[in-house]
């Protein structure tokens, strides 16, 4: 106790090699914590990219329930017009905030009545999100 009180007490401060060490430890200790925030700073970008665009698609697929319940097959184009779609080779196309949303509407096999809706969401041209749900046309 009197040694620390002395060595606390004296005017003589760290040598160079003594401060050098210092920091090479704690570079070494905080070094993988850092590396850890940064990877979950990314992680977390990443994962709100994909909820937003889950949320988009979501949406997206309320609406095509709505039109599909509430429409028939002839009049799809149309009823696809007014939310502001517009027809591409295989399907239907519009931006949504960041995002632009791709609908394929495909005939099930052997049930006339029956729709294949697919809702893919893209971002800068990677896909972040797809849903996929089979509706029944209006009679």
């Amino acid at each position: 106790m009197k040694k620390l009180l002395r060595v606390l007490a004296s005017k003589s401060g760290f040598s160079l090699i003594e401060i050098l060490a210092a920091i090479v430890i704690l570079g070494l200790i905080v070094g993988p914590f850092l590396s850890m925030f940064i990877q979950s700073a990314k992680t977390t970008h990443v994962t709100e990219t994909m909820n937003d665009a889950t949320d988009v698609a979501n949406a997206q697929m309320e609406d095509m329930y709505h039109i599909v319940t509430h429409s028939t097959s002839d009049k799809i184009d149309e009823q696809m017009s007014e939310q502001d779609f517009t027809k591409i080779n295989d399907g239907y196309s519009k931006k949504v905030n960041d995002y632009t949303v791709m609908v394929q509407l495909r005939p099930v096999p052997d049930q006339p009545s029956l729709v294949d809706v697919i809702v893919q969401i893209y971002k800068e041209n990677d896909r972040e999100a797809q849903l996929e749900s089979i509706y029944e046309w209006e009679n």
